[in-house]
Formats: structure tokens, sequence, C-alpha cells
């Protein structure tokens, strides 16, 4: 008779002391065991002996693993190891040889006994035979199977998974995208190739989709046949018998890689649109204005000239003269009403100066590139200094300054198509002067000394513009402005302010 004791059970039975212990177990009618710490010596009680035989007399790990069957050996001996060095609850389905010659499935449940620091002393396990999954295991083993032929009738990849994550089956399609065998996805080596900065949160997913009846959802970068990474959706649902019991799980893999970098292109492109529109605009009132003054300013010199000319003292013409003179203040005083009104229009826009900190304005226009930054997989890191000293200036101008470099660094880090894309800012303050440094960094995993040089930034339009741009606000408020790389590649915008001397 098997025995159906949870894991709790097994725990509370765990807690007696003495030696008596060994006799409780052999009292409880399932086949149960007990291991030290680390998982390598395992005393089985009578009943798991009996089940067995002679091999497990020799209380080790390497006779419990020759009752294993071979084709489940890797998987079982991998989550035990990892359970044990983790300290986390193992559950492991898979074939254990009787003493018969003839192999059952188990389900095998062991759980840690911990003292009052939380370090574990002891392993308590517990093997349920489960029937129902031979049963499962040879329709999905067999050819004829229907829902072998099933899996390989989808156009998709798809695997087939016992309730414990351990992959059964992976139809022709995966194989074939991932280049990997059926014998690879029994042993859970599919999963090395996930990602490494997706690995954990792929992993945790997964091993808490299993324990429960959620279905499974994420998107992960997969390793295809090629060795590139590919973001995939992983979508899986759990396969239940007539009394709730999870018996498979179904998970299927879509590439959706071409799908996100067109989104990425979509985005960006939009990004350059609205750019190239507020640039088309400001243009077009520049050119407008310029138009007009200019006209002003070439009827001024028509009209002195003139006057000039009738003001001669061969043939003097003092009433046309004064006409002329009337129309150069006219035509003067109109340029100059411009001028006011463009001036006006800025300085409501811009307003006036007062003190500023340039740790609170960096932080405020960060803000605003967070959801950017966030669908650029681009990093941000700022390396701020306490006590930073104020500076005077035009705070809605230096926010200006800062999103226009900011800006100018995302696009380049985008452009270069590296693995790692990362942006820095930096502040720090010296004799009178506060400086601030941006610096994009873009590497490239699995290349020494990878870093990618942005030498296409030089190339991208507007650039100039915007540099010598944000140059003339600096240099209004008596700053310079740099540009400079460091000896690994790094490209870093400079800019400097003059402390405020009530600071």
């Amino acid at each position: 008779m098997q025995s159906n004791m949870g894991e709790q059970e097994i725990v509370d039975v765990a807690s007696s002391n003495g030696s008596d212990l060994l006799r409780v177990f052999d009292s409880i009618p399932g086949l149960v065991f007990v291991a030290d710490a680390s998982g390598e010596n395992i005393q089985a009680n009578r009943h798991l002996l009996s089940f067995v035989g002679q091999p497990l007399r020799d209380a080790t790990l390497r006779a419990w693993n020759e009752c294993i069957h071979v084709d489940d050996y890797n998987f079982f001996i991998g989550h035990w190891n990892r359970g044990c060095r983790n300290g986390q609850s193992i559950s492991i389905v898979h074939r254990l040889l009787r003493f018969d010659g003839t192999y059952h499935w188990f389900h095998t449940k062991a759980a840690p006994v911990c003292d009052h620091l939380g370090h574990t002393v002891q392993w308590h396990g517990l093997l349920e035979n489960i029937r129902s999954y031979g049963k499962i295991t040879d329709e999905l083993s067999s050819d004829a199977g229907s829902f072998r032929s099933l899996l390989e009738a989808l156009p998709v990849p798809v695997m087939a998974a016992l309730p414990n994550g351990q992959i059964e089956y992976a139809n022709q399609h995966a194989c074939g995208y991932s280049g990997l065998s059926q014998d690879d996805y029994r042993r859970f080596l599919w999963a090395a190739d996930i990602h490494a900065d997706d690995a954990f949160a792929f992993t945790e997913a997964w091993r808490k989709s299993t324990a429960s009846d959620n279905g499974y959802k994420g998107t992960f970068r997969l390793r295809a046949a090629d060795r590139s990474y590919r973001w995939c959706d992983f979508y899986g649902n759990s396969m239940c018998d007539q009394d709730g019991n999870i018996i498979y799980w179904c998970v299927v893999t879509i590439d959706v890689d071409d799908k996100l970098r067109l989104q990425k292109h979509l985005q960006v492109a939009q990004s350059r649109l609205s750019h190239a529109l507020k640039m088309i605009t400001s243009t077009d009132l520049s050119t407008s204005l310029a138009q007009e003054v200019n006209r002003l300013l070439s009827a001024v010199i028509t009209r002195a000239r003139a006057c000039h000319r009738w003001l001669s003292p061969k043939s003097p013409h003092l009433d046309r003269a004064l006409f002329a003179n009337e129309g150069i203040i006219q035509d003067a005083t109109s340029a100059a009403a411009i001028m006011a009104h463009a001036a006006s229009v800025h300085q409501r826009t811009w307003g006036g100066q007062s003190v500023l900190d340039l740790n609170e304005i960096i932080v405020n226009a960060c803000d605003l590139f967070t959801a950017k930054l966030r669908e650029r997989d681009i990093s941000l890191q700022l390396n701020l200094t306490d006590h930073m000293p104020p500076t005077w200036g035009n705070p809605p101008q230096m926010q200006h300054v800062l999103m226009r470099v900011i800006q100018l660094g995302m696009d380049s880090i985008e452009a270069s198509n590296a693995d790692t894309k990362q942006l820095i800012i930096h502040t720090q303050h010296r004799s009178k002067e506060v400086f601030v440094n941006i610096i994009e960094r873009s590497t490239r995993t699995g290349y020494a000394n990878a870093a990618v040089q942005p030498d296409h930034l030089a190339d991208m339009d507007g650039l100039e513009v915007n540099l010598a741009a944000c140059r003339s606000i600096i240099e209004s408020h008596a700053g310079r402005m740099w540009t400079s790389r460091s000896g690994n590649g790094d490209r870093c915008f400079s800019f400097s302010l003059p402390i405020h001397e009530n600071g």
C-alpha cells in the first residue's frame, strides 16, 4: 500500500528526536527515506528496502542512483543536487527499479528539516507510486500515439511536460528551432539556452507554474539553432484527469523577435519624425521672422542711400530727404517691434533666472525618459554628488539642455545595436565650478574589450544643431560645454557652470 502523506506530515515526523527516529519511519505504511544535510547518505525505511531490494542497503546516493532508470538519471540527480544545495523542497517524477527487475513510475518528494538557525540538518522524503503517469508516457512515446501525432501536426514548437516540469516530448519544430535532441529536452538541457539575463525569471516562473494549476506565460530570449538569441513568447497550460489532477503540461513557443524589432524601429522612427516636425516648425518660424526683418532692413538701406544722395551739396533735395528719413524711422521701428515680440515670446517660454539645484533638475529630466529607457533596454545610472553647491541660471533652459543631451545619448546607444546599453550621469564640483558628465556606454557581450565606438553619432541628423543650441545656452550662463571619449570608448558630454557666489 502506498502512502499519500504530504510534505508537512513528513516534516512533522522529522521533528521526532532520539534513537526511535528510524523505528518511526519503519512504522509509516509507505516508501520513506531520510538523508543527511548534503543529501549524500540516505537511509530507507523497511518498506522501501522491500520494494527495491539489496541495492539500497548501501546507504549512499550512488547506490540509490543505481535504481533510477537510465533515461531519468541526469534529470533526477540534477534536481536532487540543486534542491539540496538551495535548501528547497524537491519534487521529481522518475522510474524506480523494483526487486523483480521491472520499473515503476514514482513521484519523489523531499523536504528539508532545519535547526533553530534555519540550517538544513536532514532531508525526509516520500515516494508515491503513480502508475497513471506510466500510461501517459507510453502514449507519448508511441509513434502511433494520437497525442504525439497531434503535437507533430502543430506548425509551432511544442513541448509536453510531466507535472513536475520534466520535458517528456518535444515535437520536430521544437527540435529544429533549438537544434536539440529529444534526450536533451528530457534532461532539461534546453533551459540552458535561455539568455543569462532571463534565466532566473524564466526558472522562477516555470517552477511556480508547475507547482500550481496556473497557466504559464512569459517572454524570454531563447538561443536558436544558429546560436543567436531571439525573443520568444512561452505559453503553457495544464491538462488534468477527471479528478482534477495535472497529468501533463503543454508548452508552446512562438518567435516574436522580428515583431519586437519592428516595434522598436517604428518607435525610433516616430521619435525622429516628431523631432523633425519640431525642427521644421522652428525653422519655418525662424525663416519667416528672418525674411520679414530682412525686408525691412533692405528698405532701410535703400532709403538711407536715397537720403544720402538727396543731401548731396551739389543738388540737395531736403523735402525728399526728409520723407526718406521718415521711412527709415518707420521701417527700423517695425523691425525692432518684430524682434521685441520674438524676445517676448522667448521670455514667456523660458522665464527668468534663479538659484539652481542641478541634481534636482537632473532627476526631474530623467523621470521624463523612464518609459523610453525601458523600451530601448537602456539602463540609467545616476552618480550624483551629495551636497552639490547651487549655481545660478534659468531652470527650464537647464532642463532643456539636459533633455537634449540625454536624447542624443539614447539615440547613439540605440543605433549601436549593442548587447549592454548604459547611460551614466555624474555630477561633481571643484574649485568654483560644478560639473555634469553624461556618459554613454555600449558593449557587446562575449567579446573582450568590446566597447562599441559611437562614431555613428557624428552622422546623426541635427547633432551639430543640438549641440550648438546647448552650448549657446550654457555659455549664456557663463559656463563651458565639451565632448570627450575615455580610453575604453565611452563618449562623454560635459558642461560646467559657475557656483552661485551666495551658495
